[in-house]
């Protein structure tokens, strides 16, 4: 039978070997320009996303199709008037969907502490 991984944990190293590495990992720190050259040669990767319009059809769709009891529920957490309901979600600022989201987050964490305890 094979070595377990736990047998090459730190923890079951000898201190000496441990600090020897980490000497080792600190000697092959890179410079801040070596770093910069990385991060730009990083950036030409990126590849702008040409699915944007689709996900946002898809955003309005999802939030078109959320039942109008919840869309009220979630403006009235968020602070947002309720009557905005039929709004679509692109007519909310950034910071509005912001506190929408927010909204959404302690309101499902609620929901799950009720949920359990039913």
């Amino acid at each position: 039978m094979g070595v377990s991984l736990i047998d090459h944990h730190p923890s079951f190293m000898p201190v000496t070997d441990l600090f020897a590495e980490w000497d080792g990992a600190t000697a092959t720190l890179t410079t801040p320009d070596h770093a910069r050259a990385k991060l730009i040669a990083a950036r030409k990767l990126i590849k702008p996303r040409q699915d944007a319009a689709r996900l946002q059809r898809l955003t309005a769709q999802s939030w078109g199709t959320t039942p109008e009891h919840a869309r009220r529920y979630v403006l009235f957490v968020a602070g947002l008037p309720m009557t905005r309901w039929e709004s679509p979600i692109h007519s909310f600022t950034s910071s509005e969907r912001a506190a929408i989201k927010a909204a959404v987050v302690a309101s499902v964490g609620m929901f799950e502490r009720v949920m359990h305890a039913v």
